[in-house]
């Protein structure tokens, strides 16, 4: 249930700041 909550939560931080995502991926 973690994982699909982090995920839902990822998607939105993409379309909300892609920026932020890419920090995390690098990251």
């Amino acid at each position: 249930k973690v994982q699909s909550y982090l995920e839902g939560k990822q998607i939105r931080k993409v379309i909300v700041v892609p920026d932020r995502l890419v920090n995390i991926v690098c990251s």
